[in-house]
């Protein structure tokens, strides 16, 4: 079973990679199959340059760290409320018969 093949300017692609490649020509709006590997070329080599590209390994363990963190702060939060709330109550136990009936 062969796959439908477009030829294209000197290579061969299949219909899916042709379609993709029209949809980048609309993208970076360019006029020719040279204009858009000038655009994407010089893209790749800026993200190279900056080192903006993080490998998705690293992505995945930095997002899995920050996600245990939020947790952390989260239950760390619950527990510092609970400690707050049985402060308060602690203080409102030890106000006196006349503290307690004017509110002080």
């Amino acid at each position: 079973m062969s796959e439908e093949v477009t030829i294209r300017k000197g290579y061969r692609v299949n219909l899916e990679t042709d379609k993709k490649i029209k949809e980048l020509i609309k993208y970076y709006n360019v006029k020719s199959e040279n204009e858009l590997f000038r655009a994407i070329i010089n893209e790749i080599y800026d993200i190279k340059k900056n080192k903006a590209i993080v490998p998705f390994k690293t992505y995945e363990q930095e997002k899995i760290k920050l996600e245990k963190a939020i947790f952390e702060i989260g239950r760390l939060k619950g527990a510092l409320e609970e400690k707050e709330k049985q402060l308060e109550e602690l203080k409102q136990k030890r106000k006196g018969f006349w503290a307690k009936l004017f509110g002080r």
